[in-house]
């Protein structure tokens, strides 16, 4: 609930959310610290990978590096193209970030979009690292264009 709630205003104090979940201030900490280390950029689309190979041929981009791996494990019969968004490399995260990556978002209309976050919204997202919302955000706007047609 309170991630929800982060998403929705963007911007809580702690003390804040204290007040509102009748909490204090040090569960709200905890409850933060909960929320920052287990959750990372996308381990939750690898589970994914494993049936792509039925709904070839395709392409498939990503920033997240363990996804790459996975992808480039797949037996070369598949019939599809990897394409990874390069950027900065991001440790904590292990994805690519700044503005290399976002300027080869800019020039990709996404069919369809699997992507993670803490909280996501039809116009928000929340994630514990901010140089990653950039990026997802516009992912999101990438397969928008393409739903909009």
């Amino acid at each position: 609930m309170m991630a929800e709630r982060i998403a929705a205003r963007e911007s809580y104090s702690a003390q804040e959310l204290a007040n509102e979940f009748n909490v204090s201030i040090l569960a709200v900490h905890r409850d933060l610290d909960d929320l920052w280390y287990r959750l990372d950029d996308s381990t939750s689309a690898l589970h994914m990978i494993s049936g792509l190979a039925e709904r070839a041929p395709l392409h498939v981009s990503t920033t997240f590096l363990v996804g790459l791996r996975r992808l480039a494990e797949l037996p070369d019969s598949f019939d599809m193209t990897v394409v990874a968004i390069g950027g900065r490399y991001d440790q904590m995260c292990d994805s690519f970030v700044g503005s290399q990556a976002l300027a080869k978002i800019a020039n990709m209309r996404l069919d369809a979009l699997f992507m993670s976050a803490p909280v996501l919204g039809d116009q928000s997202i929340f994630h514990q690292v901010g140089r990653v919302v950039g990026v997802k955000k516009d992912i999101m706007e990438a397969s928008k264009k393409v739903s909009s047609r």
